[in-house]
């Protein structure tokens, strides 16, 4: 099946097209937009809000996010999605690896009636500062149905949850599956 999901730029945003990178990838890596902006919002470990802004060297647009900082990075995209799809943005695992910047809310979530600018949380866990440049590939996209299209709740009965649990075999919560010795 083929969906066609439609981009939208943000003002003059030179956006690059998320894309797929081999044949078996599961997810389009998405780039830094920076050229429509003159500053970015971060956070510092304290949870205080700053402006960062964008720096220009030699023709290279780029923001530095400091160690334990976060930072909405914006993508110069808005997406139309088809109804009953969402996406979800994911880290990329060698950005995480090697600099150990990622996104703090991960998975984030796109929903299909969101319209505005799709943004990048990403979190530097380092203690090194990370240059974050224009065009830089720093999160993946996965296109998702969205089931929850298909969901409903309903009020049940200590009955019905007392005949769930002697069918699902199960005890504990939380870290009752983890480690085990």
């Amino acid at each position: 099946m083929h969906i066609n999901i439609k981009i939208v730029p943000v003002g003059n945003a030179e956006f690059v097209v998320p894309e797929v990178q081999t044949a078996e990838s599961a997810c389009a890596d998405v780039a830094v937009c920076l050229n429509h902006v003159d500053k970015v919002k971060m956070y510092d470990s304290d949870n205080n809000e700053y402006f960062q802004p964008v720096e220009n060297r030699d023709g290279v647009m780029f923001v530095i996010l400091r160690p334990n900082h976060r930072a909405l990075i914006p993508t110069g995209m808005r997406f139309i999605i088809k109804h009953g799809f969402q996406f979800k943005m994911i880290p990329r695992s060698g950005l995480s690896l090697k600099h150990g910047v990622t996104l703090i809310n991960s998975p984030g979530t796109i929903d299909s009636d969101y319209t505005n600018e799709t943004m990048i949380l990403l979190h530097n866990t380092s203690n090194v500062p990370f240059i974050c440049s224009h065009h830089e590939r720093v999160a993946q996209l996965e296109l998702r149905e969205n089931t929850m299209r298909n969901m409903f709740f309903s009020s049940g009965t200590e009955e019905e949850i007392e005949k769930h649990r002697e069918t699902s075999n199960r005890e504990g919560g939380f870290g009752s599956t983890g480690r085990k010795a």
